[in-house]
């Protein structure tokens, strides 16, 4: 019976492991597509008011769309995180592209990982772990 408990129970944590990734790729794809949005409505507004020859008051609204896209990239970049983790994998440091946790370079670009990537895997789940 054993073998069939834990079976279901690697069923089960390989379910909600797709489901979270699913969320994530979600979450990630539609915050993509709000930034996509917010660089037509910038770049729009810019010229708008090149056109108008009312540049005033344009810094402020340039800055505040700004602050909104960078608030909204730091939840695609928490996702990402969230993403590696799951996949137990690392980010290169340099192109961003997913590696093996074991990795030394990166298959894309070349740059050798340090293993400050990995201490910072490490500390930041010990940190999570203390919590629970």
């Amino acid at each position: 019976m054993n073998l069939f408990n834990d079976i279901g129970k690697k069923t089960s944590d390989i379910k909600n492991k797709i489901t979270e990734e699913t969320k994530l790729r979600m979450t990630i794809t539609k915050n993509k597509d709000k930034i996509e949005m917010l660089y037509t409505e910038l770049g729009k507004r810019i010229y708008e008011k090149h056109i108008n020859d009312s540049i005033e008051g344009l810094t402020e609204e340039i800055n505040a769309r700004c602050r909104e896209i960078d608030e909204i990239a730091d939840i695609i970049e928490e996702a990402n995180k969230k993403m590696l983790k799951i996949k137990n994998k690392k980010q290169c440091h340099k192109c961003y592209s997913e590696l093996q946790m074991n990795a030394k370079y990166c298959d894309q670009c070349g740059v050798k990982q340090g293993y400050a990537e990995k201490e910072d895997i490490i500390v930041e789940e010990k940190a999570e772990g203390d919590n629970e």
